[in-house]
């Protein structure tokens, strides 16, 4: 018996489909799994230490809104900075922090950053940083978070370091 030419023309498009079908499967697969264990590889590590991510939250937006705000209401409009707050807040002599840190028990950093083009305001004195709290014991044990404010019409970043 001889074959017809036209089933086999539908043999190999059904082949053509279902190797189609493999690969969008297979492609679909690799890059839910490569998504999965991206998130995991972008995190900071905090190794034998708990995450104290939202409390580096609360004590940055605690200091830009409250303790170092130009703003005499306790909804300001902007995140504009007090000169002076600044200045007595990043004076060795005082340090103000377990006033600021949100958490019992917990231990933190706070860096001042400007980051504009120009000269730093006069508060940063020479330095375009200003720091006040202790060293993380490393850098896996830390939880930071960054947020910006204005200094004297300029631009700064406020970074608060959390850690057990």
């Amino acid at each position: 018996m001889r074959s017809n030419s036209t089933d086999s023309y539908q043999d190999d498009r059904a082949q053509t489909v279902i190797g189609f079908v493999i690969a969008v499967s297979t492609f679909v697969l690799i890059i839910a799994v490569l998504f999965a264990s991206l998130g995991g590889v972008l995190t900071t590590p905090i190794t034998n230490q708990a995450d104290t991510t939202e409390e580096a939250a609360q004590t940055a937006q605690t200091l830009v809104v409250d303790t170092l705000s130009a703003h005499t209401t306790s909804s300001p409009t902007t995140t504009q900075l007090s000169h002076e707050k600044v200045v007595e807040f990043f004076d060795n002599d005082s340090p103000q922090l377990d006033n600021v840190t949100a958490g019992d028990n917990l231990s933190s950093r706070v860096t001042l950053v400007y980051i504009g083009p120009q000269e730093p305001p006069t508060a940063f004195g020479s330095n375009r940083t200003l720091v006040v709290g202790d060293q993380p014991p490393n850098s896996n044990v830390a939880s930071s978070y960054t947020t910006t404010a204005v200094l004297d019409d300029r631009p700064v970043m406020v970074e608060v370091e959390t850690w057990h």
